[in-house]
């Protein structure tokens, strides 16, 4: 009966080892911790998220005039982004309205970089500022910070994106009483 014992004791603690060792060598503490960090983004980053701030080191940004919205769920984002250029001139200052919005696949890569992939996507980020539709599968990457419930994208090129997760999960008060009746009862 002992015998038995052992061996059923040195199977159960062998054979797992035996399979680890075939499958994926341990992770060294930096792997470790990378791939524990990246977790966490994937994780973090799913929900609603309103943009704050917009800068670019080409184009003046109004912050007074942006406004978007990033929606991360399951792989996919939908991002509406608004924003204003002032460009002051001879004559004047020049304003010019710029749009982006589309549905991207998307994943965080190991280095914790956004890593995005167009599927249907529009702006006017051209020298005219007419629309144009990008391409699906066009990819683009970001640095990514995420702490304390704000998000900030950054491209090589040196745009910001900065974020704040939506928190409220009601319909906003003031439309609301839109679809009230007389009696106070929703329509």
């Amino acid at each position: 009966m002992r015998m038995h014992t052992t061996a059923a004791l040195a199977s159960i603690l062998i054979i797992p080892l035996a399979v680890m060792a075939q499958d994926s060598k341990p992770l060294a503490p930096f792997e470790r911790l990378a791939a524990s960090e990246t977790e966490r983004l994937e994780k973090d980053i799913q929900g609603t998220w309103l943009l704050m701030e917009l800068t670019s080191p080409e184009i003046l940004i109004d912050p007074a005039d942006v406004a978007g919205y990033a929606l991360f769920r399951e792989g996919f984002v939908s991002l509406v982004i608004h924003a204003r250029s002032i460009q002051p001139g001879f004559l004047g200052v020049r304003q010019n309205l710029f749009y982006q919005g589309g549905v991207r696949r998307y994943r965080i890569s190991r280095g914790q970089s956004l890593q995005m992939v167009s599927m249907i996507e529009h702006h006017n980020f051209t020298s005219g500022a007419e629309l144009a539709f990008e391409r699906p599968g066009t990819a683009s990457q970001f640095s990514v910070n995420l702490a304390d419930n704000a998000l900030t994208l950054r491209t090589e090129k040196g745009d910001a994106f900065i974020f704040r997760r939506v928190t409220s999960r009601g319909f906003p008060k003031q439309a609301e009483e839109r679809f009230l009746d007389g009696a106070g009862v929703r329509k």
